[in-house]
């Protein structure tokens, strides 16, 4: 049995990826605990029949209760797991399922953008209590950020294996499924809601996909100095003759919508679109032309060029100027320092 144990749909995207291009016949997602909407988009990609999902996403003490469901009772047999493709070493889910998978082969797939920042992440429960009980429940290894090396492997699989500092003894690029890829985008099409966006632009004009983050909402920037970011760039390009499609990203909230909307200057010489779909930005970028690809440290900006062909920006620059939180000129440095793509700075 081929079993992949995912937390987002980009692991999806690629796991299905891999499954395509490896000739896998009837592979197992699991999807560990994520909001229904993550949930029915990670469905569409792998088949609902192939897929167990294992609820909405909880946390303290109700994280630790289906952590320990899970590993009295998993959703498949672990001694008929051949080989595991897993995604996040820090997550307790997929934890229990290499824990479990002992006699097969585990294989370690990047996670995203955060495999190549050399910036420690706070994975700890502050919570005295919980780690407590989860401690007394036996689960104290499935949560402890430092124990995540017990669960890294020989296996892995990169799209930059050059740019890690973890060492893997048998590691392979994620770029040889990279055709798989684009053919599993491509045969999900777009929404009927993403093609009536798109339609209506010209497609012999210059057109740049605007990629949001959720920076306010991660409280690492304020809503105002997010959207001072954004539309600064945005104005910037649409008086100088260029369509700008914008695409939020899912948490964005109501009052950042509206804040950006009004620092946004309508003007003749270039179409403004903010597109609200349930399509992946990576769906967009296979099915329209777009000339330039924008953004802060997103997949699709650092991905791009190489994925689809589209020439990336990043703003981290901008980003750095506003930003108080520390932790984003750290994000910056890290990037500048692996990633070779035009970073836009107006000074």
């Amino acid at each position: 049995m081929i079993v992949f144990s995912v937390a987002s749909v980009w692991h999806a995207l690629v796991a299905k990826s891999i499954s395509e291009a490896e000739g896998y016949k009837n592979a197992i997602y699991i999807l560990e605990p994520a909001s229904q909407s993550v949930y029915e988009r990670v469905s569409l990609i792998v088949g609902e029949q192939n897929l167990f999902y294992l609820g909405e996403k909880k946390s303290g003490l109700k994280s630790g209760i289906e952590v320990l469901k899970l590993k009295l009772n998993p959703p498949i047999n672990p001694l008929e797991i051949e080989q595991l493709y897993y995604f996040c070493p820090w997550s307790p889910y997929q934890r229990v399922f290499c824990h479990f998978s002992k006699n097969a082969t585990i294989i370690r797939v990047e996670d995203g953008i955060r495999d190549y920042l050399d910036i420690p992440f706070d994975l700890h429960d502050k919570s005295l209590l919980n780690r407590s009980v989860k401690t007394l429940l036996g689960l104290s290894s499935f949560y402890e950020p430092d124990s995540s090396k017990y669960f890294l492997n020989d296996n892995a699989l990169f799209f930059f294996p050059e740019l890690l500092s973890e060492d893997f003894i048998k590691i392979n690029s994620l770029q040889r499924y990279s055709r798989a890829l684009v053919g599993v985008l491509m045969g999900m099409g777009l929404t009927v809601e993403a093609s009536k966006y798109l339609d209506g632009l010209n497609k012999n004009e210059k057109t740049l996909l605007f990629i949001g983050q959720s920076l306010c909402e991660d409280k690492s920037l304020s809503i105002e100095d997010e959207c001072e970011i954004y539309g600064s760039y945005i104005n910037q390009k649409l008086l100088s003759g260029n369509n700008v499609v914008f695409k939020p990203h899912p948490r964005t909230s109501k009052d950042k919508k509206k804040l950006l909307l009004e620092k946004i200057i309508l003007s003749d010489k270039g179409k403004f679109l903010y597109i609200e779909t349930n399509d992946m930005v990576e769906q967009l970028l296979v099915n329209y032309k777009f000339n330039e690809v924008v953004g802060l440290w997103s997949i699709p900006v650092l991905y791009s060029s190489f994925l689809f062909g589209v020439k990336a920006k990043s703003l981290m620059a901008l980003a750095s100027n506003y930003a108080s939180d520390a932790h984003i000129s750290k994000i910056h440095t890290s990037l500048l320092n692996k990633f070779s793509i035009d970073y836009y700075d107006p000074l």
